[in-house]
C-alpha cells in the first residue's frame, strides 16, 4: 500500500516538472517569435490566443520624464562650437567637442593622452578646450545681474557681485625654507585666495604664494588684481547722483579698490557699525565656501 501511493507520489512531481519545462518553453518560443518576426506573419500563421499571448509579452511601457529645457545645449554650445562648413578637413561634431573637453576637464589628464583617446590630435584638444571655455565665460558673462540681484535681496547691499578673501591649507613643507611656510598661527600652510558668487561657486582661485605673504599682497600678484577690467563687468547704476561700478566685499586685510569694497576700520560711528553688519553679511558667502571646500 505504501509502494503504490509513493509511486503515485512520484508520478504526480514528474507531470508537475513536464508541465513546467513545456510552460517555459512556450515562453521562450513566444518571445522568440515576438523579436524575430513581423507581426502580420505571427496574426496570419498562428492562433488567435498565442498572438494575443505574444501581444501581451510585447507591450510597450510608459515613462514618465520631466521636460527639460535645452537653451543652455542649444544657444551656447552649437552656437560657438557648431563645425565649420568652409573648413578643408570634416570638423569635430559638438558632442565630441564637448565630449572631449569634460573628459578633460575631469580627469586633468594631458592633452596627449586625451588625444590618443579620442582618436584627434592634442592641439585639437586644445582647441577644444579653448572654444568650449571661450564660450562659457563669453556667453554667461550677464549673469552677474542676477546675482548683484539676489545679494541685494538676500543682505541689502548694492551692486556685490561676490566676496574674495584668503584661507590656509595645511601642507607639508621642504626641509629647505621651512619658516617661510609657517603662517602667523605656527603651522606651515598654502595660501589659497578665492573669489567667490552668491551660490558658493570659485569665480577665480589663486594658491601659490607661502603661509607667511599677507593676503594683500596674495592680492596684488592675482590673477583678478591684473586682469579685474576683463573679469569684472563694466556696469553701473546711479545711486543718490553718483554712479556706483560692480564691486567685490573683502575684508580689512585687503586695500580699498574701485573694485573691491571693504568695512569700516579704527573708532566707528553707529553708522559705520550697522554698514559693517550688512557687509558681513554679504561676505559670508566665501567663508561658507571655504567651509564646504576643507569639509570634502
Amino acid at each position: 500500500m505504501d509502494e503504490k501511493i509513493s509511486a503515485e507520489v512520484r508520478r504526480k512531481k514528474v507531470f508537475k516538472m513536464i508541465i513546467t519545462k513545456r510552460k517555459l518553453l512556450e515562453h521562450k518560443m513566444l518571445l522568440v517569435f515576438a523579436t524575430t518576426m513581423p507581426s502580420t506573419i505571427l496574426q496570419d500563421a498562428l492562433p488567435l490566443t498565442i498572438v494575443e499571448k505574444i501581444n501581451q509579452c510585447t507591450q510597450v511601457r510608459s515613462l514618465w520624464m520631466k521636460m527639460r529645457s535645452g537653451d543652455f545645449w542649444n544657444r551656447i554650445l552649437f552656437s560657438e562650437l557648431s563645425p565649420n562648413p568652409l573648413a578643408f578637413r570634416p570638423s569635430l561634431s559638438v558632442e565630441k567637442k564637448v565630449a572631449i573637453v569634460i573628459f578633460k576637464l575631469s580627469s586633468c589628464s594631458e592633452y596627449r593622452v586625451v588625444g590618443n583617446l579620442f582618436g584627434v590630435h592634442q592641439s585639437t584638444v586644445h582647441t577644444c578646450v579653448y572654444q568650449f571655455c571661450k564660450a562659457i565665460n563669453e556667453l554667461l558673462r550677464p549673469l552677474h545681474k542676477f546675482i548683484a540681484q539676489s545679494i541685494k535681496l538676500r543682505t541689502g547691499m548694492e551692486q556685490l557681485i561676490g566676496a574674495i578673501d584668503g584661507t590656509h591649507i595645511p601642507i607639508l613643507p621642504p626641509k629647505i625654507g621651512f619658516r617661510d611656510f609657517v603662517n602667523r598661527k605656527g603651522w606651515p600652510t598654502m595660501v589659497l585666495q578665492g573669489y567667490v558668487d552668491n551660490n558658493y561657486i570659485f569665480r577665480n582661485v589663486t594658491i601659490k604664494h607661502l603661509g607667511s605673504v599677507h593676503d594683500a599682497t596674495v592680492l596684488k600678484d592675482s590673477s583678478l588684481y591684473k586682469n579685474n577690467e576683463t573679469l569684472i563687468p563694466n556696469h553701473y547704476i546711479t545711486i543718490n547722483g553718483k554712479e556706483i561700478p560692480l564691486m567685490i566685499a573683502g575684508d580689512p586685510a585687503y586695500p580699498l579698490l574701485p573694485w573691491l569694497l571693504k568695512g569700516y576700520t579704527g573708532c566707528l560711528t553707529p553708522e559705520q557699525e550697522s554698514f559693517n553688519t550688512y557687509h558681513s553679511s554679504a561676505r559670508i558667502c566665501v567663508e561658507n565656501a571655504f567651509g564646504r571646500l576643507k569639509g570634502r
